[in-house]
C-alpha cells in the first residue's frame, strides 16, 4: 500500500500546483482587464506554463498510468471517464486558438488581448473541472476499486517517469 499512497500523494500534489498555477493566471488576467501590448508576453508565458503541465506529465500519469488500471478494475469508472476525457477534448479544443492568438505579432492590441483573455478563462475553467473530476471521482474510485497490485505498477510507472525527468 505504500506505493498506492505514493501514487495518489503525488497526483494530489500535481493538483494542488495546478491550482496555484491556475489561480495565478486567474488572478493575472483579472488584474489586467484591460490589457496594454506589455501584457501580451506575461499572459503567453504564463499561459505556456499551465499548458505544458496539462499536456504533459500528470495527463501522461493518468492516461499512461491510472485510467487503463482504474478501466480493467472497475466498469463502474466508465461515465467518469468519458466525463474526463471529454473535457480534455474541450481543453485541447482551445489550445490551437490560445496558441496563434499569443503567439509575436498576432496581440496587436487591447481588444485582441481581451479575446485572449476570454479563451486562457475558459481554458482554466475546462482545468478546474479536469481537476474536480479526477479529485472528486476518479481518485477516491480508484483507491476503493485498484487491487495492490495494480498499484504497484502504477507506483512503479510514476517512480520511472519521474527517474526520466531527473
Amino acid at each position: 500500500m505504500l506505493v498506492a499512497t505514493y501514487a495518489l500523494l503525488t497526483l494530489r500534489i500535481e493538483q494542488t500546483r495546478a491550482r496555484a498555477s491556475i489561480r495565478q493566471l486567474q488572478d493575472s488576467l483579472a488584474q489586467r482587464p484591460n490589457c496594454e501590448a506589455a501584457d501580451g508576453a506575461l499572459l503567453a508565458a504564463l499561459s505556456e506554463e499551465l499548458i505544458a503541465f496539462a499536456e504533459s506529465h500528470h495527463q501522461r500519469r493518468l492516461d499512461d498510468c491510472l485510467l487503463p488500471a482504474l478501466r480493467v478494475a472497475s466498469a463502474e469508472a466508465g461515465e467518469s471517464l468519458r466525463n474526463l476525457e471529454h473535457l480534455c477534448q474541450i481543453g485541447l479544443a482551445i489550445l490551437p486558438r490560445i496558441r496563434a492568438a499569443l503567439r509575436p505579432g498576432a496581440c496587436a492590441g487591447a481588444q485582441e488581448l481581451s479575446g485572449v483573455n476570454v479563451l486562457v478563462e475558459a481554458y482554466c475553467q475546462n482545468l478546474l473541472q479536469r481537476l474536480a473530476c479526477e479529485e472528486d471521482v476518479l481518485l477516491p474510485l480508484a483507491e476503493r476499486v485498484l487491487p495492490s497490485e495494480a498499484w504497484f505498477n502504477v507506483g512503479t510507472e510514476f517512480l520511472a517517469q519521474d527517474a526520466e525527468r531527473g
